[in-house]
């Protein structure tokens, strides 16, 4: 019975700070940070955005919260930094081909603005090393712990969206680089510790602000019903 509950949703009408919230899952208990949301008055026509939230995965381990994670970051991109919702494109739980899709819909949206349009990629879920050659990639949630390949490569990620000569490209990633999950234990059970990954290269007008580097773990903050650094 108890089971069951934990899988409902339940409806929350609580408008504080002209924020209202819709559904939570039972195991999401709204924090601070999830409705004092600063508001602008201004409107940021040319930023596009694509967010991915994965969190149920077919064969790994979920990652507490991360839909969660991305439904909040979509309402700060509206509210705080004044970008339409028409602008924003939000996957949970996306799979590679979902991944595919939208990072070619950001980037031939950029291009389509010829350098007078920024972009903002906001990733929250499991990140996987190749052993090989210390590659790193967001694994979707039809992708494999123990095939790296089965995931979109970072490098890749930032090869296709610097290509699009964006007045800016900023990505935000809450995950770990390591093969970790959010307790820190690793999800490929044949690593023996976990990998130090390499950053990724970066392309064009970019910065990246992420979770974690190298060998570090991305924690979950249970008590918010985030990840520590959403």
């Amino acid at each position: 019975m108890g089971a069951a509950l934990m899988a409902q949703t339940v409806d929350v009408e609580l408008v504080i700070f002209s924020f209202k919230i819709g559904k939570f899952s039972n195991k999401v208990r709204p924090s601070e940070v999830d409705f004092n949301i600063p508001e602008t008055k201004s409107v940021n026509e040319k930023t596009f955005v694509v967010i991915f939230a994965n969190e149920k995965y077919q064969k790994e381990q979920e990652v507490p919260f991360a839909v969660h994670d991305g439904e909040i970051f979509k309402e700060y991109c509206i509210r705080t930094l004044g970008i339409p919702e028409k602008n924003i494109r939000m996957q949970a739980n996306a799979t590679l081909n979902n991944m595919k899709h939208e990072v070619e819909w950001l980037k031939s949206t950029l291009l389509a603005f010829k350098g007078e349009a920024k972009g903002l990629f906001y990733y929250s879920g499991h990140d996987i090393p190749k052993e090989a050659n210390k590659n790193s990639y967001l694994l979707p949630v039809d992708g494999y712990s123990s095939d790296p390949e089965s995931g979109y490569g970072l490098d890749k990620l930032y090869a296709e969206l610097g290509g699009a000569k964006a007045e800016t490209i900023t990505y935000f990633i809450d995950a770990c680089f390591s093969g970790a999950n959010r307790i820190g234990e690793k999800l490929a059970q044949s690593r023996g510790a976990a990998i130090k990954s390499k950053a990724g290269v970066l392309k064009g007008n970019a910065v990246v602000f992420s979770a974690a580097q190298g060998n570090e773990t991305a924690y979950v903050y249970q008590d918010k019903s985030h990840g520590m650094f959403t």
